[in-house]
């Protein structure tokens, strides 16, 4: 069990731990959103406290963050039809034709981590097509691609990377880079 902290605006540098695995700690900046265990809830001094915002109780507190930097990683299972992505990396295996892609809204009490509104964000797509391929996403009017087309995925068993970025709470997402046919 942990805790969801949101850096309050204003506080620049909280050191918390970094959650990209390596036990260290790191700076997070306003609106950063960081998933700690209860222990390390615990080790948290007043200053540190003072800058963040308690937010839900989280069940995986491992992880989890806003930050693309500090590991937010959601590994969905095998999938088809609507997808849902929070900020961070998302990693799909596609068994059938996606039929729209959704942005998460950010809520704190359900664990769901989204973008906020006048922040900048980033997310991350990583899809791969199962055995059979062919596997097409329908990814909707709020993705801007390079070049002004979404592009075709790879074929079977290949792995496409898509990166993203917001300005505006996820309501317009602009290609940053792609890695394809991997």
């Amino acid at each position: 069990m942990g805790k969801r902290l949101t850096v309050k605006p204003n506080y620049y540098a909280v050191l918390l731990p970094s959650k990209n695995g390596d036990g260290g700690q790191r700076n997070y900046v306003p609106g950063d959103v960081v998933d700690v265990t209860d222990a390390e809830y615990a080790s948290l001094n007043a200053a540190t406290l003072a800058a963040v915002t308690t937010g839900a109780t989280v069940a995986d507190p491992f992880r989890k963050s806003n930050d693309p930097r500090a590991g937010n990683y959601s590994a969905n299972a095998t999938t088809s039809g609507v997808i849902t992505i929070q900020l961070g990396v998302n990693d799909f295996t596609l068994t059938g034709n996606v039929t729209a892609v959704n942005v998460a809204a950010d809520s704190p009490s359900t664990g769901v981590v989204g973008s906020k509104a006048g922040s900048s964000s980033s997310y991350t797509v990583k899809l791969t097509q199962d055995a059979t391929g062919g596997r097409t996403v329908t990814w909707g009017s709020k993705f801007k691609f390079a070049g002004g087309t979404a592009p075709t995925l790879s074929g079977a068993n290949k792995t496409d990377i898509f990166h993203f970025l917001t300005f505006d709470g996820g309501n317009t997402l602009f290609e940053s880079s792609r890695a394809v046919n991997l």
